[in-house]
């Protein structure tokens, strides 16, 4: 069977980007996304890659059962596997629907854990690859109005990392990608704070994330937080009173939708 690099969310920026980079590789690829238009776009940009679409909504209950029948009739196996489906939320818990918070929960925990799961077998098989989830700086930053968010993006996180222990004898690289802001509509941002927070290094373009860290994981990184600045900053976000945390929230709490 020919080996695959699955991609979930592909049609959002970050799964976009991954797209290309495996693409540049000559890799099989299967994008993933609800968004029918947007995969068929991305399909024709990338040219003579070898590139097949599943339109699926990925928080419905059968959803991976429908991935691995898609990978059985096209006669395909996985050998790398790639989590970039989520949803933003910064929005207080008693102000957020509720259907919303479960759709970000199932989205961002149970999803990419019953994939892996299900996939995991026929990356073990191939003997390489990798597999690599999108958690967030936010894991650390617990911050008022970010409860659902980092919440699930702390299990991703540290799913990741323990899966990584589990393969680790099996040529399987694993690792949780958790970078700060990230240059896409994901956050809902005006056009002109998107452009003040690149020019300030704040953020950062998916194709230079998605290029970055498919060369840590290649190098055995377990966890990957990009740019100098969160570096330096997530030792000091990880002791913030939370006095401070609540002041910080009531200043930028105009963003909160």
């Amino acid at each position: 069977m020919k080996q695959a690099v699955i991609i979930t969310g592909a049609a959002g920026g970050i799964g976009q980007a991954f797209a290309k980079e495996y693409a540049k590789e000559s890799a099989t690829l299967v994008l993933i996304d609800r968004d029918d238009n947007s995969l068929q776009k991305l399909k024709s940009e990338l040219g003579q890659a070898e590139a097949l679409t599943l339109s699926i909504d990925l928080v419905q209950q059968n959803s991976t059962e429908t991935i691995l029948d898609f990978l059985k009739s096209n006669g395909l196996t996985c050998r790398s596997l790639i989590h970039t489906a989520g949803l933003f939320s910064y929005q207080d818990i008693d102000k957020t629907d509720a259907s919303k918070m479960m759709l970000i929960h199932h989205l961002h925990t149970t999803q990419p854990l019953c994939l892996t799961l299900a996939l995991l077998p026929q990356i073990e098989e191939v003997g390489k690859g990798e597999i690599i989830a999108m958690s967030s700086l936010a894991r650390y930053t617990p911050f008022a109005g970010l409860a659902i968010y980092s919440s699930t993006k702390a299990f991703i996180g540290n799913f990741m990392k323990a899966l990584h222990n589990e393969v680790y004898n099996k040529g399987i690289k694993v690792m949780s990608c958790e970078p700060g802001a990230i240059d896409t509509t994901l956050y809902g941002l005006p056009d002109k704070y998107r452009k003040l927070a690149l020019m300030l290094h704040v953020s950062r373009t998916p194709e230079k994330l998605a290029k970055d860290a498919i060369r840590k994981v290649r190098k055995g990184k377990t966890n990957y937080t990009p740019g100098l600045i969160y570096k330096v900053i997530l030792p000091l976000v990880k002791v913030l009173p939370d006095p401070l945390i609540r002041f910080i929230d009531k200043k930028i709490s105009m963003f909160k939708k």
